[in-house]
């Protein structure tokens, strides 16, 4: 039997949705609660959500971080592809605009330096081993960025931490990530398809990364239409996003 998988996360979580023993729990919006963030901070919230899920010395704990602070590094906030251009009555008009790459190795070594003692403190902390999930995005201007994020964390992590390559496995020839991993949703009304976030198609690199690791076997964590969180305390203690099936405490 496969172990329960609790990925914690920002809004990325949303891609490991609907699928058996994976319990895919949003602890807050990347704009805010990201790897910029006081690490003690950040791993009392990270600790507060997981002293309220019930795990079992057996179960598996991922972080899955580090997109937002791939994408603040641009310089534009948390959607960089928004200009104001103008303010038509009640409400903005809205120009999106393309931005160029870039890798601010200052910021982003900073981040990287946060998220190893995030981990180094939970690690600490809770029975369960910690490992991670490399941050995935669909947005050009964020590739080179997150390239070296990722393989600086790698080089710097202690040597008991896994950490599952779910970003390098999904682009084509030309350098851009496969259509079928892009998340054809909208935003919202009239926004254009959300290019920050890869749709639930990552689960399955994620699963089959495992499986060549040795860490579960062909027909573990499959799709599920039914809820993960089944215990009436945990459902009293969690709110289920029915549109993107992420758990988020209340």
């Amino acid at each position: 039997m496969a172990s329960k998988i609790y990925i914690f996360g920002d809004s990325h979580t949303r891609a490991f949705a609907f699928r058996k023993d994976i319990v895919p729990l949003f602890v807050d919006k990347g704009n805010k609660f990201n790897l910029r963030m006081n690490p003690s901070e950040m791993v009392a919230r990270i600790l507060e959500v997981y002293s309220k899920c019930e795990l079992s010395d057996s179960d598996e704990v991922y972080l899955y971080f580090g997109e937002p602070d791939c994408r603040l590094q641009l310089g534009y906030g948390s959607e960089p592809d928004r200009n104001l251009d103008g303010i038509l009555p009640n409400k903005h008009r809205l120009h999106y605009v393309v931005r160029e790459s870039k890798v601010d190795t200052d910021y982003l070594d900073t981040s990287i330096k946060n998220y190893l003692e995030v981990i180094r403190l939970i690690d600490k902390k809770i029975p369960q081993s910690v490992k991670l999930i490399t941050p995935t995005t669909g947005y050009p201007p964020v590739f080179e960025a997150m390239r070296y994020f990722i393989e600086t964390l790698r080089m710097n992590l202690p040597s008991n931490i896994v950490m599952v390559d779910t970003f390098n496995n999904v682009f084509d020839s030309s350098g851009d990530v496969y259509t079928e991993y892009l998340d054809t949703r909208m935003r919202s009304e009239g926004d254009p398809i959300d290019r920050v976030h890869l749709n639930s198609k990552i689960s399955e690199v994620f699963i089959s990364e495992l499986q060549s690791m040795g860490f579960c076997k062909v027909g573990d964590y499959t799709y599920t239409k039914d809820s993960i969180v089944t215990s009436d305390s945990l459902k009293s203690r969690f709110k289920k996003n029915e549109r993107f099936g992420t758990y988020t405490l209340i």
